[in-house]
């Protein structure tokens, strides 16, 4: 009896913390800017790069915030091209705000959010929104 009143009380919590609802969040990524990240080289040193750094591939776009890495990947994303404007509607985070995250949390950095996106203005008056996903600990995306 005692085994299954603790079965009965042990499955909803289960059941409600694997459906618990992952957020979508929006973070600006300004390649122009020149701020700099003090980050460690693997050799036990540290050494200054540029924040933001964007490689463009075939079929991939590679964004780096500092040293955390992020991937576009072409066939499976769409990007959205729209207004300026339409960034008063979006709450945009930083890249401390997700490692918060991620260190508050005991899961994979690509399981941490229900999508990422990151937002780049490409005139005056348009952003693009890329899609992508947080590389690393044995992520694998396609």
């Amino acid at each position: 009896m005692k085994k299954l009143i603790l079965i009965i009380i042990l499955i909803p919590l289960l059941v409600s913390s694997q459906t618990s609802k992952k957020e979508i969040v929006f973070l600006l990524f300004n390649k122009n800017k020149n701020e700099k990240c003090l980050i460690e080289n693997g050799s036990g040193s540290s050494v200054k790069v540029k924040k933001f750094q964007k490689k463009i591939t075939k079929d991939k776009i590679y964004f780096s915030i500092c040293d955390e890495d992020f991937i576009y990947t072409k066939r499976v994303s769409k990007t959205d091209t729209c207004s300026v404007k339409a960034l008063k509607n979006i709450k945009i985070v930083t890249l401390k705000y997700l490692l918060k995250k991620y260190y508050a949390n005991n899961e994979f950095k690509h399981h941490l959010f229900e999508k990422i996106y990151f937002v780049e203005k490409i005139t005056e008056t348009e952003i693009v929104k890329y899609e992508v996903y947080w590389s690393g600990e044995w992520s694998t995306k396609n």
